[in-house]
């Protein structure tokens, strides 16, 4: 990497270096989806160039997920992913209208 240090990636922190190298991990007929923080929609932004389409999950309709009793990043990446592939994961409403 010539000196420079790699990306840390995480839960708890967003980092467009990180999103973007495991973007190229993925292939252009993937979806991914992320769940509605306060980076999802830069998250987007970066992933979406390399897959089909990337959804932002409405978290307040998500309930599978609110209401579990265990709790972890995987479990809840399972719960969405399970929920898309059905057909029922609730969606935040994303508007293409540029900023000027």
């Amino acid at each position: 990497m010539g000196g420079r240090q790699a990306p840390t990636c995480g839960p708890h922190r967003y980092d467009a270096d990180c999103a973007g190298g495991f973007g190229k991990t993925l292939l252009a007929s993937d979806e991914v989806v992320v769940e509605a923080t306060a980076n999802s929609m830069a998250v987007s932004r970066v992933l979406a160039p390399f897959v089909a389409r990337v959804i932002i999950a409405h978290p307040l309709q998500v309930k599978a997920i609110a209401q579990a009793h265990v709790k972890t990043d995987k479990i809840d990446a399972g719960t969405l992913a399970s929920l898309q592939a059905a057909g029922y994961l609730p969606q935040v409403v994303r508007h293409r209208t540029r900023l000027k």
